[in-house]
């Protein structure tokens, strides 16, 4: 049988939109000094208590896992929040004061229990504890405030053309009353952003008097 190289057209390399998202979410973070974290899609549903949420709320669709790794990670997670509350309470442990972390992954939710299949949703959250800025001569010690976590947010649409995004006013159980906000676009809430409630950070054991968080859907 004669050699004969393979033949064929090469197709074009398709990138779905989004992968296209994820990738300038993580490039416009970590050029704004954030390091990207990694957590676990499950949790411990006792976290949820912690976070203020009760069984009505949209965060309590808990899809559990029947051969759990331990009994603590039964349940996939509705948000990545706890996971970063875990990682600033690490870091505080090993006297790391200035906290600036995000995080790409995927929430789960069984709103329908018919299906036989979760939802399933892309989301991008970060969390910033301490410092607006790395310590040095030419930079002021202020602390971050709910402006910086809002700004993130504003630049991220920006650059990516988002049109008709708002910032809304609303309740949210784990943030703070006076400084928590919806994140919605054309009006229909896609996450929130905010100051996280100091009675949250008190079960969490985290020391610090004032932590900042987004989360917001993208996929």
């Amino acid at each position: 049988i004669p050699t004969q190289l393979p033949t064929g057209e090469i197709p074009l390399k398709f990138q779905a939109p989004e992968l296209k998202t994820e990738y300038a979410f993580r490039e416009l973070l970590m050029g704004q000094g954030l390091h990207e974290v990694i957590n676990y899609s499950f949790f411990d549903k006792k976290y949820l208590p912690k976070l203020g949420i009760d069984k009505n709320d949209p965060y309590d669709k808990l899809v559990f896992i029947r051969n759990p790794l331990t009994a603590e990670q039964d349940v996939l997670r509705t948000t990545t929040i706890p996971g970063l509350l875990e990682n600033v309470a690490f870091n505080l442990s090993n006297r790391v004061e200035n906290i600036r972390l995000f995080e790409i992954g995927a929430v789960f939710f069984q709103k329908d229990p018919s299906q036989p299949l979760p939802e399933e949703q892309t989301v991008v959250s970060a969390i910033w504890a301490g410092k607006r800025m790395e310590p040095g001569w030419a930079h002021s010690q202020e602390a971050a405030d709910f402006y910086d976590m809002k700004g993130l947010l504003e630049t991220a649409f920006t650059r990516m053309k988002v049109p008709s995004y708002t910032f809304r006013k609303a309740d949210i159980p784990f943030l703070h009353p006076g400084e928590g906000a919806e994140v919605c676009l054309q009006d229909t809430p896609i996450g929130v952003v905010g100051r996280i409630h100091p009675d949250v950070l008190e079960a969490c054991e985290i020391k610090k008097k004032r932590v900042y968080v987004f989360e917001v859907c993208i996929a």
